[in-house]
């Protein structure tokens, strides 16, 4: 697909140190109505690696206003929160992630507990001595 290949340049671009050129390109990918979901989340990922928590997240917003059961995408989202310092944005959006993941799994294969990864994701170091972030561990 157009969006896979242009992940692709996005990721030769990056590895290549022209982190310039891959975010104009993740710019144009991610606004496109057409980009699946699989596709946008890998657009967040690779603006994380960039640099860029604050686009990270408002793809990752896109994606959880059109798949708003979906705990994964609101995991991603507040992990991208929490790396760009939005503490309680993060904490709601880790609310959601909980609330819909009620076994507290992350997968079927394995008996991860999602709160035990959490505790270990250093991407929530930013935000761990934060109210709203202890409250939403509690829960």
């Amino acid at each position: 697909t157009l969006a896979g290949q242009r992940l692709s340049r996005v990721q030769q671009l990056i590895q290549a140190g022209q982190s310039g050129e891959a975010e104009a390109l993740l710019d144009a990918i991610a606004p496109d109505p057409r980009a699946d979901s699989d596709t946008l989340l890998k657009a967040a990922v690779a603006y994380v690696g960039l640099g860029k928590p604050a686009k990270a997240a408002a793809v990752m917003h896109r994606l959880t206003e059109s798949n708003p059961d979906n705990w994964e995408f609101w995991f991603y989202l507040a992990r991208m929160q929490a790396l760009d310092g939005k503490a309680g944005e993060a904490a709601t959006a880790l609310g959601k992630a909980f609330a819909l993941n009620s076994s507290d799994r992350l997968t079927n294969q394995q008996p991860t507990n999602l709160h035990d990864f959490v505790r270990q994701d250093k991407s929530f170091d930013s935000i761990r001595q934060t109210p709203d972030y202890q409250k939403t561990m509690k829960n």
